[in-house]
């Protein structure tokens, strides 16, 4: 059984102020600071614009993905299917080839890491 996430609910925004990234939730009226630094040990990259934008957008868009993942996983575990001649019902998730297994699983670690499990 997985733990509750704590984490602030979204949906979060994110915008540029004039030095980093700022993020903030409309929900909760919560404002917050995250580096989303682009540096090296020989400077600032080259593309640091780019990739701070890109990880501010990643970051704010992180309530959203876990929500939606959460969700496939639940709904895979919760719905079943004929298990065919060995009678009786099965998970999908129980169903799944090992392939797919690996994948969810993934899926669970990235989860549980977000609570701060991992």
């Amino acid at each position: 059984m997985m733990n509750e996430a704590t984490f602030t609910k979204g949906p979060w925004n994110c915008h540029r102020n004039t030095s980093y990234w700022e993020f903030g939730c409309d929900e909760r009226g919560q404002l917050g600071d995250v580096c989303a630094s682009a540096f090296t040990p020989e400077g600032r990259a080259p593309d640091a614009e780019e990739t701070m934008e890109a990880n501010a957008h990643l970051i704010a868009a992180a309530p959203e993905l876990y929500e939606a993942l959460d969700g496939i996983i639940r709904a895979l575990k919760s719905e079943t299917r004929p298990a065919g001649t060995s009678g009786g019902s099965m998970s999908l998730f129980e169903a799944l080839s090992e392939n797919k297994f690996m994948c969810l699983n993934n899926a669970e670690c990235a989860l549980a890491k977000a609570r701060g499990e991992a």
